[in-house]
């Protein structure tokens, strides 16, 4: 593609582009609105923000003793968590066995997966008042502890490999062919900048050539993020220069240069990013296979660490 500049492009209106005073347009991008899925995220928020508050509520009063495990309702929020970490074992259940096949969307079960993770524990860590008792107690608590973080863990490996938290997988196809129509929004948008292009395209093949293999993924991974931010550092400074270039040929004001600086640097950086995305993908999916084969002895010694302590306190 020739080189052009931002003002220009054809992705001006027409009046805009006559007048001189043209603003580049980033890369068409789908608008998230408050549908949704934005509402889900802002309730997960709020969930979680609930739940830490709970916890540090509780940790905080422990002292004072307002429940004990084996009467009250310190002994019901352990039945009642119990059940909770009983009833999580139903989601593996439902996406292998077939028979299940028909009881709702696999997402929504996801979804109380999660909740029931959470609010299971926080119910155990009120009904032990947030402290050890015997040693049945503490290795079930502990336990419950080791399942609850390896979910946390596991959250955070699913979003990565997968379009949000209740979104399909990807692959690493699907991510590829956005980091090219990212190459097509480079040749549009910073047709201004063609050195700032060659270096960020450059960039792309020093790290993508060598993250195939799973050893050198690793290597990168640990490392991308920190030099995404180098690179972006150097070329926001390029960008500036060859934009200021670009207003005085054209006469732009100070709000039209600024609004197209501050365009071409997000343009700059949605590429970098989706450089990482597709460097780390690999990793991620390999941590989350892992995680996987891990998460499921802990969560059944979790529960014959709790069938034993309820067994103790209501034999002894």
């Amino acid at each position: 593609m020739n080189t052009q500049t931002l003002a220009s492009h054809s992705t001006l209106s027409p009046p805009a582009a006559a007048k001189g005073q043209g603003v580049p347009r980033p890369a068409t991008r789908k608008k998230s609105g408050w549908g949704m899925e934005t509402l889900m995220k802002v309730g997960a928020g709020l969930f979680f923000f609930l739940s830490g508050f709970a916890i540090y509520a509780g940790w905080k009063l422990r002292d004072r003793e307002y429940l004990t495990a084996e009467t009250g309702t310190g002994y019901l929020l352990g039945i009642l968590g119990s059940v909770m970490m009983l009833i999580l074992l139903l989601y593996p259940m439902r996406k292998r066995f077939r028979f299940m096949a028909r009881w709702g969307p696999l997402r929504y079960w996801f979804r109380y997966h999660m909740m029931l993770g959470v609010l299971g524990p926080v119910c155990i860590l009120y009904h032990a008042n947030f402290s050890l008792g015997s040693t049945n107690s503490s290795v079930a608590l502990f336990s419950m502890l080791l399942v609850a973080g390896s979910g946390l863990i596991g959250r955070y490996l699913y979003v990565q490999i997968h379009h949000g938290l209740y979104g399909q997988r990807m692959n690493l196809e699907e991510l590829t062919c956005e980091l090219e129509e990212e190459k097509g929004e480079l040749a549009r948008n910073l047709g201004f900048a063609p050195n700032v292009k060659k270096q960020l395209l450059h960039f792309a093949n020093s790290i993508l050539s060598h993250s195939k293999g799973f050893f050198f993924s690793v290597g990168i991974f640990f490392f991308i993020r920190l030099r995404i931010r180098w690179t972006y550092r150097g070329l926001r400074g390029s960008l500036k220069r060859g934009l200021k270039e670009e207003a005085r040929r054209k006469g732009w004001n100070a709000s039209v240069y600024r609004r197209n600086l501050r365009n071409a640097r997000l343009e700059a950086w949605r590429f970098l990013r989706q450089i990482r995305k597709v460097a780390e993908f690999n990793v991620y999916e390999r941590l989350f296979a892992l995680w996987h084969i891990l998460h499921i002895p802990l969560l059944v010694m979790m529960m014959m660490a709790g069938v034993f302590h309820v067994i103790a306190v209501h034999a002894y």
